[in-house]
């Protein structure tokens, strides 16, 4: 499938599925917006491997979990871009390898939360005006990921961890 000329911006694309979606359409034609919360320098590595296939790209730092800097990236990446043809919603912070239901750390839930249910409403509907002009899509990268457990009182575990595979499964 050819991505020619299309303009698209991936957040999340400093590492992981995100540098392999946004080096995906740089290969297949596309100009890649390269977005990261901090790892700046290996999102200029992506970009640099993109432009090295003759295609645009640019590198783009923001805070997901803050609306306002959700909106002016998009905003900055279809100025730089001139305009936008997909926006790519990748960017995600993952629960904590081990967690206890007593003591959970709310901040890193809220955080969490934040980036990935709120930046995805911010970026989406800051690009909806660009992608309504384009006819473009909007693709939202969602993953299962259970790396780790719970910390439950279980008289039969004795404070050993719990693994949770899946929302409504529960391990002993």
């Amino acid at each position: 499938m050819s991505f020619r000329d299309r303009r698209v911006l991936v957040t999340g694309a400093s590492g992981g599925i995100g540098s392999r979606t946004a080096l995906l359409f740089a290969e297949r034609g596309a100009d890649v917006a390269v977005h990261c919360h901090s790892r700046r320098d290996r999102a200029r590595e992506v970009a640099g491997k993109i432009t090295g296939m003759n295609r645009k790209a640019f590198t783009l730092q923001a805070d997901l979990g803050n609306p306002t800097e959700a909106k002016e990236m998009v905003e900055e990446a279809a100025g730089l871009l001139g305009g936008l043809d997909i926006l790519v919603n990748n960017a995600a912070m993952h629960p904590p390898p081990m967690f206890s239901l007593r003591e959970p750390d709310w901040g890193h839930w809220r955080r969490m939360m934040e980036t990935n249910v709120m930046g995805v409403i911010a970026c989406s509907g800051a690009a909806a005006p660009h992608l309504s002009k384009t006819g473009g899509c909007i693709v939202n990268v969602v993953m299962d990921w259970d790396a780790g457990g719970m910390i439950t009182p279980s008289p039969r575990r004795r404070g050993r961890p719990s693994r949770a595979a899946s929302p409504g499964s529960w391990h002993p």
